[in-house]
């Protein structure tokens, strides 16, 4: 193999195997919790039991304003705090209940909500904690199950009327499935399903809800009975999740792996072309100094060759 084409076939080699990271499709053995960040949004058309009213229909959008410390129960908890936004149709009415959600930074579980909105001349204000919060053991991986309590508390406020507070002991069973594909209208997502039993495991009420490395939520959740007949559900109809720099889904060195393969692409260009280059340049001998021609000396006047003979003489050597 000529020595030039040897270089360009080097540098090739050299391209493939740094490139070779960037393109490969990480393992995924199991799902790390998500890191949102302030701009972070979620929009999910609801039905049903996932609407702040059953038998009703709209969607509910999730805005991350950013991070804060929340207490409840004299335990203060580090979590996200999002804007809610329900707009939701019941009948012929339609109404929009706007809120404010706490999530716990470790593994995203509800810590706190807060509704209010005005019906009439009435203004109704409802809190629910969680103590402690459900948790969520992350990494997510197949197979795994673990079970939570929490203590809901749920206080009620209308004007001009006295509070009213309900509390009520939750049990969750939590099991991990595997890996599968989900479409819903914000496009199509490898997901990790997780199903949420609540009481004991068998015939009792539960949910199913499936996180996306890629959108850095549930892109889908659906709700059963005991008989596993749908109940309602939620599904992401857009978003916006950035994941940080060098952390799920942030691609290799900050950069996302296509940037780095139109940046190995250049690469490759531009050192085929210096190799080109420097191969096609004359070479100088070691030591080569350059000499000025002496002068020509001038030939003596001649007579004109006759028009069939090509050439001429040329001048003595000096």
């Amino acid at each position: 193999m000529p020595s030039r084409f040897r270089s360009i076939f080097l540098v090739c080699l050299l391209a493939t195997v740094f490139a070779a990271p960037a393109f490969a499709s990480p393992a995924r053995a199991s799902l790390d919790v998500p890191v949102w960040s302030a701009g972070d949004f979620w929009l999910y058309d609801i039905t049903g039991l996932a609407s702040p009213q059953p038998g009703s229909a709209g969607t509910a959008r999730f805005d991350v304003l950013g991070t804060e410390s929340v207490t409840v129960s004299g335990i203060s908890y580090t979590a996200y705090h999002t804007k809610l936004a329900f707009n939701v149709t019941f009948g012929s009415f339609s109404f929009n209940i706007p809120g404010d959600e706490w999530f716990r930074t470790s593994d995203l579980s509800p810590v706190k909500m807060t509704f209010t909105f005005t019906f009439g001349a009435q203004t109704f204000t409802i809190t629910v904690t969680y103590n402690p919060p459900i948790a969520i053991q992350w990494p997510l991986t197949a197979n795994a199950t673990w079970s939570a309590s929490s203590v809901v508390t749920t206080v009620q406020e209308i004007t001009g009327q006295q509070p009213t507070t309900t509390t009520a002991t939750v049990l969750e069973n939590l099991r991990v499935q595997a890996d599968e594909q989900k479409t819903v209208p914000a496009g199509t997502f490898t997901t990790t399903p997780v199903v949420e039993t609540q009481g004991s495991v068998g015939a009792a009420p539960y949910t199913k809800s499936y996180w996306s490395r890629d959108a850095g939520n549930q892109v889908e959740q659906k709700s059963y009975d005991q008989n596993d007949a749908e109940t309602g559900g939620m599904e992401m109809r857009s978003y916006r999740h950035v994941a940080p720099a060098g952390g799920p889904g942030g691609g290799v060195l900050g950069l996302p792996p296509i940037i780095w393969a139109l940046l190995l692409l250049v690469l490759v260009i531009v050192v085929i072309a210096v190799v080109v280059m420097r191969r096609r340049r004359p070479t100088v001998p070691a030591g080569y100094m350059p000499v000025a021609p002496p002068p020509m000396q001038q030939a003596p006047p001649t007579q004109p060759l006759p028009p069939s003979q090509p050439g001429g003489p040329y001048p003595p050597p000096p």
